[in-house]
């Protein structure tokens, strides 16, 4: 195994983090009850809805909104991270809630459906009907349409790629995309892959897991990647 130079703020993080697939359904109730144990932030409101979502199953997704600011706010749609397998953590939310305080703007978490039971292309599926429920009900949720951005980290960076790069008609596509360490090539061929192969919490061999359990089923033509 290499070792890398490591900063001492993120030595706490230097080791593997258990990525299988027979895990996510257990590791599931366990992180929906500590995301309910992260207090709302100051100055922030939160609302929770519901979308039909791939094959009209629901989404559940939080809003979170900036205290006393009035008329129409820009909106980030947040889509957390997880290898497609696990939920949202502890993190992921307190993110948006930051984004939502620091930034003034409305942030959107949606709970998209995850593997092993839903491989591809239901979170994609997820993450382009949530897009358009935010465009569809601008109004009521007082959202500048023409200013939202797609934003993820690591696999919640693949599904914010896909919205950016969809061809929506009906409400065009969002004014930018925050792509925070996305794991945006299935075929493994980028040159940092190489070059760290094994890195604290999230390595190669989990790479090759995640992309083999997503896809599978997916035709060759399905296989869709956002562009790198």
């Amino acid at each position: 195994m290499s070792r890398y130079p490591i900063a001492k703020d993120f030595k706490k993080i230097d080791r593997p983090m258990p990525y299988h697939k027979l895990l996510f359904p257990l590791a599931g109730p366990v992180q929906k009850l500590m995301l309910r144990c992260v207090p709302l932030l100051e100055g922030l409101t939160v609302s929770k809805e519901s979308i039909p979502g791939f094959q009209g199953k629901p989404v559940p997704v939080e809003l979170y909104r900036p205290v006393g600011k009035s008329g129409k706010l820009p909106c980030v749609l947040l889509f957390h991270g997880g290898g497609f397998g696990y939920r949202a953590a502890p993190y992921h939310k307190r993110l948006a809630m930051e984004y939502g305080r620091r930034l003034g703007c409305v942030v959107a978490l949606p709970d998209y459906h995850l593997l092993p039971r839903y491989p591809y292309p239901a979170a994609r599926e997820d993450a382009l009907a949530a897009y358009r429920w935010l465009h569809s009900q601008r109004e009521a949720l007082q959202i500048d349409g023409g200013i939202i951005i797609a934003a993820g980290d690591s696999a919640g960076a693949v599904l914010a790629a896909y919205v950016a790069e969809a061809n929506m008609p009906d409400c065009g596509r969002p004014c930018g995309q925050l792509l925070v360490y996305p794991v945006t090539s299935a075929g493994q061929g980028t040159g940092s892959l190489g070059a760290f192969p094994d890195t604290p919490m999230w390595n190669s061999k989990h790479n090759g897991k995640m992309w083999q359990w997503y896809l599978q089923g997916a035709t060759t033509a399905q296989r869709v990647e956002p562009p790198p």
